[in-house]
């Protein structure tokens, strides 16, 4: 037994609390006593006398290679000294309450890799200044964080650290430009720092059809798709995106009287379009294509078109009905009848909602129920025109899995509307009121006290 062992001193025999502190000072014991032995004064014996001639010999290099038979046995010294120092680091990780851990930058110059510094016009100041001695050319940056107590500075003459880059090691950032909505500029200084390297809009009609090519046909490789008609009615759509982009980009941001000069449709904003008419095509085949296309550009840019730029509704609202209709007469006459809650979202609301036990949604677009209970009847009324509109919009924007804003007027009903939705589709919903005071640990989580007799 466990106690039978612990008796007889078996495997299972308690080891001291104290047994690190124990192995470090015997190791700290012999390291001293061996030093001390051969700092000692050399005995008046003969037989001394002659290994402290050898020994001096050894040391002046006069002396053949061969075994040594007495005096100071380097290899030996050597060990002990490594040993010592092995056991003493441990025995200082063992007996820290913190510890120092490298991060990103000096592991990355330790170990030759490619750091990319991505927004690096967004980090303080005082951040960007520890970074210029890993400029120079001499990539080298002091730990004076660190500090230099203890094992792992004991090569260092001062109190601190010195890391320089492996030879394989470089450094790239990235960053938009300075009057990009509240960006900043680096400073000359640093700027002078670096190659800089101007990286334009992919805007080339060309450039685009191979970003388009390659988004829809790895959909089609990826769920094995072989039917004809839908291969050539991605040829037709990819036509379509290319022809709608410059349409937008040249007639309307363009114009000299336009209110969108600056707002041109983006290679994100086409790679989001693609990954719609995926996932509600090719993959759920949800929609049909022409309705994947048309939703997919409301998605895009249509349902938030304005928002954030200071142009006025009214103006935007023009935009979109010209936006809309030029998709419209994209689309061939028989593949007008599958488009639904397009060009007129308020009509057929309460006709194309869909509630059962396993999905909810408003026709096109639904979504499968979660485990939470669903209430037999709900307060809120998802038939009115205008919330039926904007449950559409919120369902459509979750057919695929990326982050949704919605902004509006305060009172308008924008949390009602999550609240209620995630209610009604058996959905937990966890609700953050975000302000001045708002911490990340509130989002991340923290150290909080622990007691012993807490069960949970």
């Amino acid at each position: 037994s466990k106690r039978h062992d612990e008796a007889d001193g078996g495997p299972y025999r308690s080891i001291p609390e104290d047994a690190p502190k124990q192995i470090f000072n015997f190791i700290r014991d012999l390291k001293n006593k061996y030093h001390r032995h051969e700092k000692s004064e050399p005995l008046t014996s003969a037989d001394d006398d002659m290994c402290d001639r050898k020994r001096r010999k050894l040391s002046n290099g006069k002396a053949k290679s061969g075994k040594q038979t007495c005096g100071s046995n380097s290899g030996l010294e050597k060990n002990i000294e490594t040993t010592y120092l092995h056991i003493e680091r441990l025995f200082h990780k063992y007996s820290s309450l913190f510890e120092w851990v490298d991060g990103p930058l000096v592991s990355s110059m330790k170990n030759g890799s490619i750091l990319l510094l991505d927004e690096m016009s967004l980090a303080e100041d005082s951040v960007l200044e520890r970074l210029n001695s890993v400029l120079e050319p001499s990539r080298t940056i002091v730990l004076a964080e660190k500090g230099g107590e203890g094992p792992s500075c004991a090569h260092d003459s001062d109190m601190s650290c010195e890391v320089k880059a492996h030879k394989d090691f470089r450094i790239f950032a990235t960053m938009n430009p300075g009057g990009d909505f509240g960006k900043r500029e680096l400073s000359p200084a640093l700027r002078s720092r670096f190659t800089e390297i101007w990286v334009p809009a992919v805007s080339h009609r060309h450039d685009i059809d191979l970003v388009l090519e390659r988004s829809l046909s790895s959909c089609i490789e990826r769920e094995m798709i072989c039917d004809k008609y839908i291969m050539n009615g991605m040829e037709n759509i990819r036509k379509m995106i290319l022809d709608y982009i410059d349409w937008f980009n040249n007639s309307i941001c363009d114009d000299p009287n336009s209110f969108w000069n600056d707002f041109k449709l983006s290679l994100r904003d086409i790679l989001s379009w693609t990954r719609f008419i995926a996932d509600t095509h090719l993959k759920t085949k949800s929609t049909g294509q022409w309705s994947a296309y048309v939703h997919g550009a409301s998605l895009m840019h249509l349902d938030g078109l304005g928002l954030g730029t200071g142009v006025s509704s009214e103006d935007a609202l023009t935009t979109r009905d010209k936006a809309k209709d030029y998709l419209i007469g994209q689309i061939p006459p028989e593949g007008t009848s599958e488009i639904i809650g397009f060009q007129d979202e308020l009509k057929g609301i309460k006709d194309s909602f869909i509630a059962t036990e396993k999905y909810f949604g408003v026709n096109p677009f639904i979504i499968p129920t979660g485990s939470a209970k669903i209430p037999d009847d709900s307060r809120f009324n998802f038939m009115a025109p205008t919330t039926g509109m904007n449950l559409r919009r919120v369902l459509r924007a979750l057919q695929i899995s990326k982050p949704i804003l919605l902004e509006g007027s305060p009172g308008v009903g924008k949390t009602s509307l999550i609240s209620a939705l995630a209610l009604a589709s058996g959905h937990n919903l966890v609700r953050i009121n975000l302000s001045e005071q708002t911490d990340i640990s509130d989002l991340m989580g923290s150290d909080l006290p622990y007691s012993s007799d807490s069960e949970s």
